[in-house]
Order: C-alpha cells, then sequence, then structure tokens
C-alpha cells in the first residue's frame, strides 16, 4: 500500500510541475540530469533497411541543453568528409609485350568507394605510378603511361576516366644509363548521386599502358624493385578521398 501511495505521489508531482530533475532540485528542462548519462544501447543505423531516414544530429549548448538539427541544414548544403581510401603496390609488374596497337596491363591496383542512400558523392582521387624500361639502346618505345578505369553501368565492363589518364613519350635512354623512366602523376575528380534507398558501390582500376615496344624491352610499372637494387626508388600508390552531401 507505502509504495502505490508513494508512486502516485511520484505522479502527481511529475505532472503538477512538468520538470523532473536528477540530483537537481531546481530542473530547468522537462528532464534536467545534473551528471554524466550512459546510454548502453543504441539503434544500429548500418544495419536498418532505411538508414537514410536518420536525418537529424543533436547538439548541445554551453548550458547543456540538447537540441537536434538536420545533418545537410547544419552543413549549409556544404560535403562532410566521408572516408580515405588508399592502396599501395608491393611489387613491380613487368611486361614486355610489342603492343603495337596499344595494350594495357592490369596493375592489380584497385579501390573500392561507397555511396551512402540518399546521398552526392565527390571522390577525388590521386595516384602516382613509377614506370622504369631497360635502356636498350636499339629498342624503340612509343608510348608508356597510366588508364583510369571505374566499373561502368554495363556489368564486367570498365569505363575509362580519361581526366585521370597520363601518357607520355618514351625518351631515348642515355648511353650511360641502365635504366630509363618516370613516375607518373594523375589526378581526377568525380561525383556520384545515389537516390536509391541502398548503399551503391563503385570500384576504380589503374591499368598501365604500353604503345608500341618494337624489341619488347622489359617494362616495369609501379616500382623497380621491391628489394635489392634500386628499392627506394618509390613504390605506386593510388588514394580516394570521398566526401558525401545528404540529398
Amino acid at each position: 500500500m507505502n509504495k502505490i501511495i508513494f508512486s502516485i505521489l511520484v505522479f502527481t508531482n511529475v505532472l503538477a510541475y512538468s520538470q523532473v530533475g536528477i540530483y537537481t532540485d531546481s530542473p530547468t528542462e522537462t528532464l534536467d540530469v545534473n551528471g554524466n548519462i550512459r546510454i548502453r544501447k543504441l539503434v544500429d543505423i548500418d544495419t536498418l533497411q532505411n538508414p537514410y531516414e536518420y536525418t537529424h544530429v543533436l547538439k548541445v549548448n554551453s548550458d547543456g541543453v540538447l537540441g537536434t538539427m538536420e545533418e545537410r541544414k547544419m552543413a549549409s548544403n556544404n560535403y562532410d568528409f566521408y572516408g580515405v581510401y588508399s592502396a599501395i603496390m608491393s611489387e613491380p609488374v613487368v611486361n614486355s609485350s610489342l603492343a603495337k596497337n596499344g595494350e594495357y596491363i592490369d596493375l592489380g591496383v584497385s579501390l573500392k568507394v561507397e555511396i551512402p542512400p540518399r546521398s552526392a558523392a565527390i571522390f577525388f582521387i590521386d595516384y602516382n605510378i613509377p614506370i622504369n624500361f631497360l635502356a636498350i639502346q636499339s629498342s624503340y618505345i612509343g608510348y608508356l603511361g597510366i588508364t583510369l578505369f571505374k566499373s561502368g553501368s554495363v556489368e564486367g565492363k570498365l569505363e575509362e576516366i580519361q581526366e585521370g589518364s597520363r601518357k607520355f613519350s618514351a625518351s631515348t635512354p642515355s648511353p650511360r644509363a641502365d635504366v630509363s623512366g618516370m613516375p607518373v602523376l594523375g589526378k581526377a575528380v568525380e561525383k556520384i548521386d545515389n537516390n536509391t534507398d541502398s548503399r551503391i558501390y563503385v570500384d576504380y582500376y589503374l591499368y598501365g599502358y604500353i604503345e608500341v615496344n618494337d624489341n619488347e624491352a622489359p617494362i616495369k610499372f609501379g616500382m623497380y624493385s621491391a628489394t635489392g637494387n634500386n628499392y627506394n626508388w618509390g613504390k605506386g600508390t593510388m588514394t580516394i578521398m570521398s566526401y558525401i552531401q545528404r540529398l
């Protein structure tokens, strides 16, 4: 009986004052907590079928009062940093194709990026791939370079991103040099909108390029060597930085 009376009194007090204080006798909000707050279980948004419905964030002022704001309004329609993807080559890719009509060489360098539901993404793509070839005086090499591809709208077919592809004319090596070459640096910017309720993924690939190699001179992409002589001439890298805006 005493418990029932106590519960009624507490309930009546809450109704009368419409404010509850924990460790404070003078609450200023509906719930006023003078102490630390711990939440033991939250909804895992990534596991939901429609995570895009969670569009608001919590903010707190200098007095500790909580409020909510729509995420895209908080960002003033700017893009928010989302993540970094990177890859480093572990060994050179060697090719000595004649490549009379041009040939693409799979370097094994690729990155998969994601675009959350109901979001626009901007990807800043950078790569640095050293290309070296043996200085064979009687050999003629036309063009060398790196081609940037992405997974296309047709399954199994790649699309070239011409903005991010780089090619150069192979210079005649010095008679005193054993090896010739140069690093190839490329950049590209891609904007992709995801108007669906599911995450979508895009793959980016780097391929080496050879056009004319009449004596089939060995051409090394990514580095001269992983160990031993000239191992420190650099290694091939690819990096993508992503920014997201809610649609």
